[in-house]
């Protein structure tokens, strides 16, 4: 679906990237790399970009004069394009930025999924979401790749969660067809979403077919078992107990699923219920202050640190701050984390990386810099600019007891020369919390997760 307007240019940024005039024609953008220029711009619009900086997000390969000519060529193509009748192109040229323009004369369908999202006009929002965003543009190079990730995600989660408000509202409202519906939209971009599996049995059981809920839940099971090698959750294997002794659990449930985030992709929770269990080690379920500790100390004694040197302070104050993000999310007595309160404190945590990226107009791995730089910092023992076999064995047998450190650290050194470096460490950090690849290296950053 295009952007609606009455004048100027519409620019449709969700799925294929189109750009129409006035009259509903179509704005042909013949050169890939102007399609990639046009789609980043309208994406961080209203600020100047340098040009030195666009050529080389463009053209990484060339260098810098033959870079900045391809630039002014694709510019002055670009600008021709989106000159329709009296209307100027949406684009801001000197001789040293580009700026792209938004306004009356020129609307996004990005600025109005938002827009529908933040006023919870949610079934307009998946309207206008017609697939990724540009989805067809070939990403010119590995800085644009990450900056296109980290806009992706972020618009992608936020249809995720409308879409899965809707199906949850619908279960509550008795609107089952509705409700089915959304379920199993979500279920056709992220097939290991399990709450949505579970809206499908409550919405089959309540409508009578319960062996149809039933068989829903062992579709699910063998999902993910086949594919992550992982069991349902106990709200997964409660609903169904429930369904097998003709049973259906209480509709607070319902509301309680509705309230939870969803953030998450399946594959960072299988990682981040891992890292729960690593500080869980008495296993009652639960976290605290103290189990975050208990590592960095176990760090200290692998490094040979007399307790409270500057090294081992700068652990426990990274811990300390870790912890003190994560307290206002406990529940339990004692202000311990529960499993879910883990996962929604996480939960959050994505959302605010994500919006901290859009509001810094940087991408997500350079919000992640900070902790990075500290965590490499801690690591470097020998002060050499990387991290060898030993040093990381060090700190990561403190959190994995019996790990075989040696194998995780082969699969982390992508390119085998025994050394991690800054940014390897940034990218590895980025990958384990961010990442829903299951062939990330950094997935294994605190072993084998599954």
């Amino acid at each position: 679906m295009s952007v609606a307007r009455e004048q100027g240019l519409g620019l449709s940024l969700l799925g294929p990237l189109q750009v129409t005039c006035c009259t509903d024609a179509s704005v042909a953008i013949a050169l890939e790399k102007g399609r990639a220029l046009l789609g980043y711009l309208a994406m961080e619009p209203n600020r100047p970009h340098q040009r030195e900086s666009l050529a080389e997000l463009l053209w990484p390969e060339h260098g810098r004069d033959e870079a900045l000519v391809n630039l002014r060529q694709v510019l002055y193509r670009l600008r021709l394009a989106l000159t329709v009748g009296p209307h100027r192109a949406p684009l801001q040229i000197d001789r040293r930025s580009i700026t792209f323009q938004t306004g009356p004369a020129c609307r996004l369908d990005v600025d109005e999924f938002i827009l529908h999202l933040d006023a919870g006009q949610l079934e307009r929002a998946i309207e206008l979401y017609r697939g990724d965003l540009l989805e067809d543009v070939v990403a010119p190079s590995e800085a644009y790749t990450e900056w296109l990730e980290g806009r992706r995600q972020r618009l992608r989660s936020g249809l995720l969660e409308a879409i899965y408000r809707l199906a949850v509202d619908g279960l509550a409202a008795g609107r089952h067809e509705r409700a089915r519906g959304y379920a199993q939209r979500y279920l056709a971009m992220e097939p290991w979403h399990e709450p949505s599996h579970r809206v499908l049995m409550r919405s089959l059981a309540a409508t009578g077919q319960r062996s149809a809920a039933i068989l829903q839940y062992h579709t699910c099971r063998d999902l993910l078992q086949r594919e992550l090698g992982i069991e349902p959750e106990p709200d997964s294997v409660e609903l169904f107990t429930a369904l097998q002794q003709g049973e259906l659990l209480p509709a607070e449930r319902v509301a309680a699923e509705r309230d939870r985030p969803v953030l998450l992709g399946h594959l960072q929770q299988k990682k981040l219920s891992h890292v729960f269990l690593l500080f869980d080690r008495d296993f009652d379920g639960l976290v605290g202050g103290d189990d975050l500790d208990r590592p960095v100390e176990q760090f200290r004694i692998n490094r040979g640190w007399k307790a409270g040197c500057p090294e081992h302070r700068v652990a426990m104050n990274d811990a300390e701050v870790w912890w003190s993000q994560m307290k206002p999310w406990a529940s339990a007595k004692g202000e311990r984390l529960t499993h879910d309160d883990w996962f929604d404190f996480w939960a959050a945590w994505h959302a605010a990386v994500a919006e901290e990226a859009t509001r810094s107009q940087q991408t997500m791995l350079e919000v992640l810099k900070g902790s990075g730089n500290v965590f490499f910092d801690l690591l470097d023992a020998n002060r050499t600019g990387f991290i060898g076999e030993a040093e990381f064995a060090a700190w990561q047998t403190a959190w994995v007891p019996g790990v075989n450190a040696a194998a995780m650290f082969a699969r982390l050194d992508a390119d085998g020369d025994g050394k991690l470096y800054r940014d390897d460490v940034i990218r590895l950090l980025k990958e384990f919390y961010l990442s829903n690849d299951p062939e990330a290296p950094g997935n294994f950053l605190y072993g084998q997760y599954f």
